[in-house]
């Protein structure tokens, strides 16, 4: 009798997790490592804007990098920790509240990344992040449970490879890579909410089993002070990496353009107010006065040729990544540097030295 009241238990047993071990792998490797890949991704402030556009995308594009999103870590490893333990021995880990506060804890970390990727691309990365989050878990789970875990493997290895080779076929080998740089965006777009999707089914099972008490709901509300210091911190953190940019935007082809060999380009290393070392050459700085001229004098105009240049400019500078391409495209700019000159000279005399006060650095 004893026996069969213990067998009873176990199929009664509430699964918080699913009961495969390959499932509770698949769990841990959206669980733990896509947000800690995301987060080493977007380290480096690689999605910083160039200037201060006024857009609200570039607050959150500042928001994801890591100079910001380190104040929410301790956080984000409470989570992590508690989404292993829960992994580890669902039964045992379930019973403690502050492994449970872990997971409601971390769907709160997933929605906040989900809402704040969905404002950097304007709404676009809620779309990959809804579909594409849906589409990796659900189908992940199909393919297992009807091929097993080796099989899904090799079709999502097929996928990939299938994928990198039409893209590479359909660009002629010209851009083969930007293929893998959209899988990074895909797997990074839909990792906040792939895992919003698992915390949120794990707390509702956790809470069906494990309804929340007085104490527990002020274990909520104390975990709640430290994540508001951090948004304050966070925020103002933001505001000062957004103030240190450049209130005008780049010269982009002049800007890769200075990053050829020095003697050649006449560069030299220059820190600007946001701490980062850059090259300037005189070449930047005439073309740059120029602008600033246009908008004071034309700016209507100006606005027109920039948003022409934002959208060419940026992607030939982003293909300047040699010092032999930065020189030949000094050269091809020096035609527009002669002409800019000689009609800035006829306006302003001493050109030479108002050119040279412009990215003088701290």
């Amino acid at each position: 009798m004893n026996k069969e009241t213990t067998e009873l238990e176990e199929i009664t047993e509430p699964q918080f997790v699913p009961a495969s071990k390959w499932e509770r792998i698949l769990y841990a490797f959206i669980t733990i490592a896509m947000p800690i890949i995301s987060f080493a991704i977007t380290y480096d402030d690689i999605l910083n804007p160039d200037w201060q556009d006024g857009h609200i995308s570039s607050y959150a594009g500042i928001l994801l990098g890591g100079t910001v999103s380190r104040y929410f870590f301790p956080f984000l490893i409470y989570a992590i920790i508690a989404f292993g333990l829960l992994l580890f021995a669902p039964k045992g880990f379930s019973r403690s509240f502050f492994i449970r506060l872990g997971i409601y804890t971390g769907g709160i970390l997933a929605l906040q990344y989900v809402i704040i990727l969905s404002v950097f691309t304007n709404g676009v990365g809620a779309i990959i992040a809804i579909v594409g989050g849906l589409a990796l878990f659900f189908s992940t789970r199909f393919l297992y449970r009807k091929f097993g875990v080796k099989k899904t493997v090799l079709i999502y290895i097929a996928f990939f490879l299938g994928f990198y080779a039409i893209w590479a076929l359909a660009t002629d080998f010209r851009d083969a890579l930007s293929a893998l740089s959209l899988v990074v965006i895909f797997f990074f777009a839909t990792a906040p909410f792939a895992v919003l999707v698992i915390a949120t089914l794990t707390s509702w099972h956790l809470q069906k089993e494990y309804p929340f008490s007085r104490k527990e709901v002020l274990g909520l509300g104390a975990w709640l002070f430290p994540y508001v210091a951090a948004w304050r911190l966070a925020i103002l953190k933001m505001m000062e990496v957004y103030s240190s940019l450049p209130t005008q935007p780049p010269c982009y082809i002049a800007t890769a353009a200075a990053k050829g060999h020095p003697r050649f380009v006449k560069s030299e290393p220059v820190l600007a107010n946001n701490g980062k070392i850059i090259n300037i050459n005189p070449q930047l700085r005439y073309l740059k006065f120029a602008e600033i001229c246009l908008v004071i004098i034309v700016p209507s105009f100006h606005k027109i040729l920039r948003k022409i240049y934002d959208l060419v400019g940026k992607k030939l500078a982003q293909r300047i990544n040699h010092p032999l391409l930065a020189d030949m495209a000094y050269l091809m700019l020096k035609p527009f540097e002669w002409g800019t000159r000689f009609v800035m000279k006829a306006l302003f005399p001493n050109l030479n030295q108002i050119a040279m006060k412009i990215y003088q650095g701290k």
